[in-house]
């Protein structure tokens, strides 16, 4: 849900972690090439290994550290995977607060011990590495970065930022069972950062991962900043500038693998989609806070929005296009881990029949601010006002809107989706991509 920025903040400090070393960084006791193997065709023979697993079960710890001091207690997982998109993944924290997420291959279930009174429902990802609700794609949630290896070696670039260095080994280590094993390095995707992935010789199984989000962690930093460079002095600048000071600057998550199982049968009974009696079921584009703001293929509301540019646009002046609304906000998480899809999409509609639309109701300076870092140039236009927002019901960000050409709305989702399906409905609206 949209709300202010330093809450978003507060909640995300135990989301975030990290690892005191970079993908380059090889120290004493690097491991030599495994088997002939470079560190990038080790990491891709590991995700073969995962892909033909005809099923995994697993159980999992997760701490983490602020500012080099351990975080009080550690979420415990159990794990179920079967067939790529057929899973269960069940996280329990610390304080007793569990929560579930489970793909029957159909639909995936996702809810919680409490906080909640009702289960949510989507569509299955076609794999468990492309499920993008913000339960699966948080590491303090149901999330990890190890789901991308049940993709195998062809899910390697959601794995690996090979823009930010190739990955390296690191120092060889005993896995628990006796396994050899070795650590390798790379900069993760997704703003997993740093990772250091301890992975068995033998199998390929990961039996540790380590990371430190640190570019979520910085941009969450540099976005504090801008917050307070826009409020008076006074009381509320003080006191964002005492919460700005709490907030840690380095993290560690580890994530411990054990119990690990490949190949068990696995009763269908085990990816049971019913939430626990009495709970009611919503689908995430038809709930009430998810409704659609018009009946799909009806007419949307029109409006009128000006960008970063300075110039104004309407809807109704783009008839004859399709039109892709992403409602985003700077501060919110699972935005900025979908606009790298929209700045694909909004790169390929260059020339095209579709007109890209990212629209924030922040200020025009906190918008150009964080384009230019993030080196996006996809088109971005100002609601400040939040007139849009409302007449789109997007209370909950990332929220997206597809209208054909004819002015109709043709898809409304709440949470990010992942990038094939977004180019589907669009085409399914009429672009051409």
């Amino acid at each position: 849900m949209r709300t202010a920025a330093f809450l978003v903040f507060a909640v995300s400090v135990g989301l975030l972690s990290g690892c005191s070393r970079g993908p380059g960084a090889s120290g004493s006791g690097a491991s030599a090439a495994v088997g002939g193997k470079t560190p990038e065709a080790f990491l891709k023979w590991s995700m073969d290994q995962y892909a033909a697993m005809p099923s995994f079960q697993a159980k999992a710890t997760l701490a983490t550290k602020a500012n080099g001091e351990a975080s009080p207690g550690e979420q415990h997982r159990e794990l179920f995977i079967q067939g790529g998109n057929r899973f269960k993944i069940v996280a329990l924290a610390p304080n007793g607060f569990q929560q579930t997420a489970v793909s029957d291959g159909k639909n995936l279930v996702e809810y919680a011990s409490a906080g909640s009174d009702h289960a949510t429902r989507y569509p299955s990802p076609s794999k468990i590495g492309d499920a993008m609700t913000v339960t699966m794609r948080h590491p303090m949630f149901c999330g990890s970065l190890l789901y991308q290896f049940f993709g195998g070696a062809g899910n390697y670039g959601q794995l690996v930022d090979e823009a930010k260095g190739a990955p390296q080994f690191g120092p060889d280590e005993t896995a628990p069972g006796g396994e050899a094993a070795c650590v390798v390095r790379f900069y993760g995707q997704q703003k997993y950062g740093n990772v250091q992935a301890l992975i068995g010789k033998t199998t390929g199984k990961v039996y540790r991962l380590v990371y430190d989000s640190a570019p979520l962690l910085e941009q969450m930093h540099k976005v504090m900043d801008a917050e307070i460079a826009q409020l008076p002095a006074g009381k509320d600048r003080d006191e964002a500038m005492k919460q700005q000071g709490k907030f840690p600057k380095s993290f560690v998550t580890t994530e411990t693998y054990s119990e690990i199982k490949s190949g068990a049968t696995l009763v269908a009974a085990t990816f049971d989609t019913a939430p626990p009696k009495g709970m009611p079921v919503q689908d995430a584009a038809t709930g009430p806070n998810d409704a659609p703001p018009v009946p799909i293929g009806k007419p949307a509301p029109n409006f009128e929005l000006t960008g970063l540019d300075g110039k104004k646009v309407s809807l109704s002046s783009l008839r004859g296009k399709v039109v892709m609304i992403d409602f985003w906000a700077t501060w919110c998480g699972p935005c900025r881990e979908a606009l790298p899809d929209t700045e694909k999409i909004a790169k390929a509609s260059v020339g095209k029949n579709v007109q890209v639309m990212a629209v924030s109701d922040e200020t025009r300076e906190t918008v150009a601010a964080f384009m230019k870092q993030n080196n996006y140039t996809m088109p971005n236009f100002l609601d400040q006002d939040g007139s849009v927002h409302r007449s789109y019901k997007a209370s909950a960000i990332p929220c997206m809107a597809i209208i054909d050409a004819n002015g109709n709305l043709a898809a409304y989702h709440v949470g990010g989706r992942p990038e094939e399906e977004i180019r589907s409905e669009l085409a399914k609206a009429g672009a051409v991509l």
